[in-house]
């Protein structure tokens, strides 16, 4: 993995000269970051060189996915019905919710819990409303979405870009910026949610939460063809799966609404 000029300068840096062989610093960040002594040497060590293990780490993943992050995915399985330009079919405002009320009050509350105030949010894939608490500051929240009427009426966005990931999955923002992330009934239509993925991991802090929600709706012809194949659990675990590839840790599957009293939601949460 270190072979590139700049990750083996960083590897010199980080652990001198003896540690640039890329096998022997991958078994050091493993044994650093994973004994099992009852007493980690993750733990020994000061929390500066914790967060350059984890960076590194991070580097590692973000190496690795120069390769397919999907192999065993078949031909076709990021397909869409309507293949046409994604800019031109949200080009309409909807200014509309795409889950109900009870749905969105679901979504809020753990909203409230993943996020602490006075941090910087960055909501990915969003609309003229981002479902944050009302009554909760944040230093910053950055919008992103497809269609500039809808995030310019959104009254939570601080700032915001157009953007079709679908052909440009990169992300026009600074490494380590945001304190959390969102994307809310948005997965579906991804055709490279893996790059996607890892770039949020890459603008968000060591540790930072991103929170992926889904429900039951779609629009069916910019949907992927995995995700109109599967069910609400199917879509769960596809999710985890992407949430992982990129390099997420502690993911979690949460079902926030189970669609008794209102559409179901379930939300996937991973770590930087």
């Amino acid at each position: 993995y270190l072979f590139h000029s700049r990750q083996k300068s960083l590897t010199y840096r980080l652990f001198g000269d003896s540690l640039t062989d890329p096998e022997r610093s991958r078994w050091f960040i493993a044994v650093c970051l994973n004994a099992n002594d009852g007493h980690t040497a993750e733990r020994r060590l000061s929390a500066a060189w914790r967060i350059r293990l984890r960076r590194l780490v991070r580097l590692f993943g973000a190496l690795s996915m120069t390769r397919d992050p999907l192999p065993e995915f078949p031909d076709g399985a990021f397909a869409k019905q309507d293949g046409g330009d994604d800019l031109a079919f949200y080009a309409p405002a909807r200014l509309v919710t795409h889950i109900d009320e009870g749905a969105v009050a679901a979504l809020t509350a753990r909203y409230r819990t993943s996020l602490p105030e006075n941090s910087r949010v960055l909501d990915l894939m969003s609309s003229w409303v981002s479902h944050l608490p009302n009554d909760c500051y944040y230093q910053e929240v950055v919008g992103h979405g497809m269609n500039a009427q809808e995030l310019a009426a959104n009254p939570r966005l601080d700032r915001w870009f157009v953007q079709n990931l679908n052909r440009d999955p990169g992300l026009p923002l600074d490494t380590d910026a945001f304190d959390g992330a969102l994307c809310c009934v948005g997965v579906q239509y991804l055709q490279q949610p893996v790059a996607v993925f890892g770039e949020v991991r890459r603008v968000l802090n060591l540790d930072a939460p991103f929170v992926v929600s889904f429900s039951n709706r779609c629009f069916p012809t910019k949907a992927v063809a995995v995700w109109r194949a599967l069910d609400i659990d199917g879509h769960a675990a596809l999710v985890r799966l992407y949430l992982e590839r990129a390099g997420f840790a502690d993911v979690t599957v949460e079902t926030l609404a189970d669609g008794a009293r209102c559409d179901p939601l379930v939300a996937v949460v991973g770590r930087g």
